[in-house]
């Protein structure tokens, strides 16, 4: 029975998905309501995903739970946030049961021949249950993937048909449990340890050019410049459109997290951090901080650069395009 639905379904039901993840890989942003269905969701779940509550998804281990709270998403039991990647996860995750609307729903009469271990869903590869303040809005079970790779089979508590939904939403729900099951310690660590608002300045030398962003008397970011014969002590006014460019490009380097930490006390000639690249220099308005130094040595496997940190012992690797995408911005704005 499989291998029939496999035959005559998984083409046609390949290319509705393939089409679907171009537009969302397009756009950014899953596509609008338009001919398909008119009705007020696309997806098994109908409820507005923001009134979800908790969160719960398993496999052959113990489950994960979320709860939503006012400052974010939470392990149950736990007082703290989890980080805002995997939070974003989550959210994308219930997102997409209420909108990613299911390729094909299998009749139980077109599955009475075959069982659910033929899906892979007398022991699926997971479970999900969404709560609203109600209690349990939806439960569902993820099982085999199709034979083209494109789908996977899905299985509602209290309904009797089977699924095929776009492989992007299972794999988003595993995304969901691997963090979970992630402990706190593992999270992906922030190169920056403050909040890139807590930052007054940001000085970068690289090479024979040095640049300098500061904020003026109003917080907005501006590039500093002195031309000969400027008084040092003027003020400057941010223009608001660079302005705006360059909080986007350090807040993006706020973001920046550590790939693996590789080294401790000496051994910097062998990453190219004895006569660094580049080292960029983070102040704050807290006079009684030291400002922050991180030095930029060599490439590790052309996707990672080698850091410093500011202890001047740790060496740690992250993701090039962020250190060398700020400092060519810089350079480009400077005249």
């Amino acid at each position: 029975m499989i291998a029939a639905v496999n035959r005559f379904w998984m083409p046609a039901a390949g290319a509705v998905a393939l089409a679907y993840l171009v537009i969302m890989l397009v756009t950014g942003a899953l596509p609008e309501r338009r001919q398909l269905v008119q009705s007020e969701a696309l997806g098994v779940l109908r409820l507005a995903p923001e009134s979800i509550r908790r969160v719960t998804v398993g496999a052959d281990a113990a489950p994960a739970v979320f709860v939503r709270q006012a400052d974010g998403w939470l392990r149950e039991g736990s007082a703290a946030a989890v980080d805002a990647e995997l939070a974003e996860i989550i959210e994308r995750a219930v997102k997409f049961m209420h909108t990613a609307n299911p390729v094909r729903a299998l009749a139980r009469e077109e599955i009475a021949d075959a069982g659910l271990a033929e899906f892979g869903l007398e022991h699926p590869r997971l479970r999900i249950t969404l709560e609203d303040a109600g209690g349990v809005a939806l439960e569902a079970a993820f099982g085999n993937d199709s034979a083209d790779g494109l789908l996977q089979y899905m299985r509602l508590r209290h309904r009797d048909e089977l699924y095929l939904m776009s492989g992007f939403v299972g794999k988003e729900w595993q995304a969901v449990l691997d963090g979970g099951h992630r402990d706190e310690a593992e999270a992906p660590r922030l190169l920056v340890p403050l909040p890139i608002g807590e930052v007054a300045a940001v000085e970068i030398y690289a090479g024979d050019e040095s640049y300098r962003f500061e904020r003026d008397p109003g917080g907005a970011w501006l590039l500093h410049r002195h031309a000969p014969g400027d008084d040092p002590n003027a003020l400057h006014q941010a223009d608001p459109t660079q302005s705006e460019r360059i909080a986007q490009a350090l807040t993006a380097f706020g973001r920046t997290r550590i790939e693996r930490s590789i080294a401790h006390g000496a051994g910097g000639d062998a990453y190219g951090l004895v006569d660094p690249e580049a080292i960029i220099v983070l102040f704050t308005n807290d006079q009684a901080r030291s400002p922050l130094d991180f030095a930029v040595g060599d490439l590790a496997d052309g996707l990672w650069r080698y850091l410093q940190m500011p202890d001047h012992t740790e060496i740690v690797t992250v993701p090039d395009n962020q250190i060398t995408g700020l400092i060519d911005f810089a350079a480009e704005l400077e005249p």
